[in-house]
Protein backbone atom coordinates (compact mmCIF):
# COMPACT_ATOMS: atom_id res chain seq x y z
CA UNK A 1 0.00 0.00 0.00
CA UNK A 2 3.34 2.23 -0.34
CA UNK A 3 2.51 5.27 -2.34
CA UNK A 4 -1.66 4.90 -1.90
CA UNK A 5 -3.62 8.02 -0.44
CA UNK A 6 -5.80 7.05 2.40
CA UNK A 7 -9.10 7.33 0.37
CA UNK A 8 -7.05 4.69 -2.57
CA UNK A 9 -5.95 2.67 0.11
CA UNK A 10 -9.66 2.26 1.40
CA UNK A 11 -10.76 1.99 -1.51
CA UNK A 12 -8.19 -1.33 -2.06
CA UNK A 13 -9.56 -2.25 1.28
CA UNK A 14 -12.84 -1.83 0.10
CA UNK A 15 -12.36 -4.25 -2.94
CA UNK A 16 -10.89 -7.09 -0.69
CA UNK A 17 -13.34 -6.79 1.82
CA UNK A 18 -16.40 -7.69 -0.06
CA UNK A 19 -14.37 -10.27 -1.87
CA UNK A 20 -14.15 -11.89 1.68
CA UNK A 21 -17.87 -11.20 2.53
CA UNK A 22 -17.53 -8.13 4.55
CA UNK A 23 -21.08 -6.29 4.12
CA UNK A 24 -20.57 -3.05 6.97
CA UNK A 25 -19.07 0.04 5.50
CA UNK A 26 -19.94 2.35 7.60
CA UNK A 27 -18.47 5.44 7.42
CA UNK A 28 -16.44 4.41 4.52
CA UNK A 29 -14.73 7.02 2.38
CA UNK A 30 -13.71 6.40 -1.13
CA UNK A 31 -12.28 8.83 -4.02
CA UNK A 32 -14.18 11.28 -6.20
CA UNK A 33 -15.63 8.99 -9.37
CA UNK A 34 -14.84 5.52 -7.93
CA UNK A 35 -15.56 3.24 -10.95
CA UNK A 36 -18.31 1.07 -9.09
CA UNK A 37 -20.09 -0.07 -12.18
CA UNK A 38 -22.15 -2.92 -12.32
CA UNK A 39 -20.60 -3.72 -8.06
CA UNK A 40 -22.85 -6.32 -6.44
CA UNK A 41 -23.30 -4.49 -3.32
CA UNK A 42 -26.83 -6.09 -2.19
CA UNK A 43 -26.91 -5.69 1.18
CA UNK A 44 -24.22 -3.69 2.30
CA UNK A 45 -24.24 -1.07 4.90
CA UNK A 46 -22.76 2.19 3.98
CA UNK A 47 -24.52 4.32 6.34
CA UNK A 48 -22.84 7.83 6.19
CA UNK A 49 -20.29 6.85 3.48
CA UNK A 50 -19.18 9.10 0.85
CA UNK A 51 -19.27 8.19 -2.25
CA UNK A 52 -19.60 11.52 -4.31
CA UNK A 53 -19.30 11.19 -7.65
CA UNK A 54 -19.04 7.55 -7.77
CA UNK A 55 -19.74 5.54 -10.79
CA UNK A 56 -22.28 3.25 -9.80
CA UNK A 57 -23.98 3.02 -13.17
CA UNK A 58 -25.68 -0.42 -12.94
CA UNK A 59 -24.55 -1.74 -9.61
CA UNK A 60 -27.02 -3.70 -7.35
CA UNK A 61 -27.85 -1.88 -4.15
CA UNK A 62 -31.03 -3.48 -3.11
CA UNK A 63 -31.57 -3.75 0.48
CA UNK A 64 -28.23 -1.21 0.93
CA UNK A 65 -28.43 1.13 3.88
CA UNK A 66 -27.31 3.96 2.90
CA UNK A 67 -28.62 6.80 5.46
CA UNK A 68 -27.03 9.67 5.42
CA UNK A 69 -24.51 8.62 2.74
CA UNK A 70 -23.09 11.34 0.76
CA UNK A 71 -23.97 10.53 -2.86
CA UNK A 72 -23.93 14.24 -4.61
CA UNK A 73 -23.13 14.05 -8.23
CA UNK A 74 -23.05 9.70 -8.36
CA UNK A 75 -24.05 8.34 -11.27
CA UNK A 76 -26.33 5.52 -10.66
CA UNK A 77 -27.61 5.48 -13.91
CA UNK A 78 -29.96 2.06 -14.32
CA UNK A 79 -29.22 0.85 -10.66
CA UNK A 80 -30.75 -1.01 -8.69
CA UNK A 81 -31.45 0.19 -5.20
CA UNK A 82 -35.00 -1.51 -4.53
CA UNK A 83 -35.83 -1.58 -0.63
CA UNK A 84 -33.15 0.18 -0.24
CA UNK A 85 -32.23 3.09 3.12
CA UNK A 86 -31.59 6.31 1.78
CA UNK A 87 -32.95 8.30 4.52
CA UNK A 88 -31.07 11.44 5.49
CA UNK A 89 -28.31 10.90 2.20
CA UNK A 90 -27.39 13.56 0.46
CA UNK A 91 -28.23 13.30 -3.50
CA UNK A 92 -27.89 16.55 -4.71
CA UNK A 93 -26.81 16.07 -8.60
CA UNK A 94 -27.24 12.71 -8.81
CA UNK A 95 -28.38 10.45 -11.74
CA UNK A 96 -30.82 8.25 -11.03
CA UNK A 97 -31.98 7.97 -14.71
CA UNK A 98 -33.81 4.37 -15.09
CA UNK A 99 -32.70 3.28 -11.66
CA UNK A 100 -35.29 0.81 -10.24
CA UNK A 101 -36.16 2.67 -6.09
CA UNK A 102 -38.94 0.20 -5.52
CA UNK A 103 -40.04 0.28 -2.21
CA UNK A 104 -36.58 2.28 -1.20
CA UNK A 105 -36.73 5.11 1.50
CA UNK A 106 -35.99 8.18 1.01
CA UNK A 107 -37.31 10.68 3.65
CA UNK A 108 -35.57 13.55 4.13
CA UNK A 109 -33.21 12.97 1.33
CA UNK A 110 -31.59 15.87 -0.39
CA UNK A 111 -32.47 15.31 -4.14
CA UNK A 112 -31.91 18.99 -5.36
CA UNK A 113 -31.14 19.10 -9.10
CA UNK A 114 -31.38 14.87 -9.43
CA UNK A 115 -32.25 13.50 -12.28
CA UNK A 116 -35.29 10.92 -11.83
CA UNK A 117 -36.34 10.16 -15.61
CA UNK A 118 -37.58 7.13 -15.91
CA UNK A 119 -36.59 6.04 -12.65
CA UNK A 120 -39.06 3.18 -11.02
CA UNK A 121 -40.68 4.88 -8.31
CA UNK A 122 -43.39 2.16 -6.92
CA UNK A 123 -43.56 2.38 -2.94
CA UNK A 124 -41.28 4.76 -2.55
CA UNK A 125 -41.39 6.67 0.91
CA UNK A 126 -40.61 10.16 0.20
CA UNK A 127 -40.62 13.00 3.00
CA UNK A 128 -42.70 16.50 2.67
CA UNK A 129 -40.05 18.21 3.00
CA UNK A 130 -40.72 19.50 -0.79
CA UNK A 131 -37.69 21.76 -1.06
CA UNK A 132 -35.75 18.87 -1.36
CA UNK A 133 -37.02 18.54 -5.29
CA UNK A 134 -35.91 21.67 -6.74
CA UNK A 135 -34.61 21.11 -9.40
CA UNK A 136 -35.45 17.15 -10.24
CA UNK A 137 -35.79 16.28 -13.15
CA UNK A 138 -38.59 13.69 -13.61
CA UNK A 139 -40.75 12.51 -16.89
CA UNK A 140 -44.23 12.13 -17.04
CA UNK A 141 -44.41 8.71 -15.44
CA UNK A 142 -42.27 9.40 -12.39
CA UNK A 143 -44.14 12.68 -11.50
CA UNK A 144 -47.27 10.48 -11.90
CA UNK A 145 -45.67 7.89 -9.51
CA UNK A 146 -44.36 10.50 -7.14
CA UNK A 147 -47.28 12.63 -6.95
CA UNK A 148 -49.49 9.73 -6.52
CA UNK A 149 -47.46 8.85 -3.64
CA UNK A 150 -47.57 11.83 -1.99
CA UNK A 151 -51.73 11.78 -2.34
CA UNK A 152 -52.18 8.59 -1.31
CA UNK A 153 -50.22 8.65 1.86
CA UNK A 154 -52.64 11.24 4.34
CA UNK A 155 -54.47 13.35 1.53
CA UNK A 156 -56.59 15.50 4.20
CA UNK A 157 -53.09 16.15 6.38
CA UNK A 158 -52.83 19.93 5.84
CA UNK A 159 -48.63 19.06 5.82
CA UNK A 160 -49.40 16.42 2.62
CA UNK A 161 -51.82 19.52 1.32
CA UNK A 162 -48.93 21.77 1.43
CA UNK A 163 -45.99 19.22 0.35
CA UNK A 164 -48.55 18.43 -2.81
CA UNK A 165 -48.89 22.18 -3.33
CA UNK A 166 -45.01 22.98 -3.11
CA UNK A 167 -44.33 19.98 -6.02
CA UNK A 168 -46.45 21.04 -8.35
CA UNK A 169 -45.18 24.20 -8.27
CA UNK A 170 -41.25 23.29 -8.11
CA UNK A 171 -42.08 20.64 -11.16
CA UNK A 172 -44.38 22.52 -13.07
CA UNK A 173 -46.79 19.88 -13.44
CA UNK A 174 -50.29 20.04 -14.53
CA UNK A 175 -52.67 17.74 -12.45
CA UNK A 176 -55.12 18.27 -10.11
CA UNK A 177 -55.39 16.13 -6.85
CA UNK A 178 -57.46 13.37 -7.62
CA UNK A 179 -56.52 12.98 -11.11
CA UNK A 180 -53.05 13.37 -13.24
CA UNK A 181 -54.15 15.86 -16.18
CA UNK A 182 -50.32 14.91 -17.78
CA UNK A 183 -51.28 11.71 -19.36
CA UNK A 184 -48.34 12.49 -22.35
CA UNK A 185 -46.82 9.58 -23.19
CA UNK A 186 -43.18 8.67 -21.93
CA UNK A 187 -40.22 10.13 -24.70
CA UNK A 188 -38.02 7.09 -24.40
CA UNK A 189 -35.31 10.19 -25.76
CA UNK A 190 -36.59 12.22 -22.47
CA UNK A 191 -35.17 8.82 -20.50
CA UNK A 192 -32.11 7.72 -21.73
CA UNK A 193 -30.63 11.51 -23.29
CA UNK A 194 -28.60 13.96 -20.96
Amino acid sequence: MIGLGSSEAELEAFRRGLAHGQRSWVGLTLPWNTDLRGWQLGGCDLSRASLRGAKLDGATLAGCTLTEADLRKASLRGAILVRADLRGADLRGADLRAADLTKADLCEADLVACDLRGAVLEGMAVSFACKAFAGVRLDGAAVRQLYSLILLTRPDDPEVACALETLRTVLEAPFDQRVLLDDRPVDRGEVSGG
